[in-house]
């Protein structure tokens, strides 16, 4: 998974890492975490910092199942473009051009913003005008 860009599906998860994966299911596949936080004993945490991922784990059943991804690197692609580092502007006109209209954006401060996209379980964190983090989150969990 580190030497060529990956896919994030919304709903789905990224390429060869789906939702419905267990802490076992994605430790076998991607290898053992660089860290884990556990301090919230229901959401554990992967980190996974050479390929620039966090999973966030949830109870389900009988096991714990992805939560969420967090992206901070540009090893990842949504809708075939690249996200991280990508002005706020060029994110508006993706999630436009693929169909998204249920958009919001909160303002936390001056340099901070973030847009929402609940149909895409999607949340891209701006800072200084560019996304500089990307969540994805599970349809079923939410």
């Amino acid at each position: 998974m580190i030497n060529s860009k990956k896919e994030i599906v919304p709903k789905v998860g990224i390429e060869g890492v789906k939702f419905s994966m267990t802490q076992e299911e994605v430790s076998k596949l991607l290898g053992n975490p660089a860290g884990v936080d556990d301090s919230i004993a229901e959401q554990p945490v992967y980190y996974y910092d050479a390929i620039g991922l966090a999973i966030v784990f949830q109870w389900l059943g009988d096991h714990y199942k992805i939560h969420s991804f967090e992206i901070d690197r540009d090893l990842y692609t949504l809708w075939q473009a690249a996200v991280i580092g990508q002005p706020y502007e060029a994110i508006v006109e993706l999630i436009k051009d693929n169909g998204v209209k249920d958009y919001v954006e909160y303002t936390s401060n001056s340099t901070s913003r973030v847009i929402m996209c609940e149909s895409a379980n999607l949340s891209f964190s701006i800072e200084n005008g560019v996304v500089d983090s990307l969540t994805l989150y599970n349809p079923i969990l939410g």
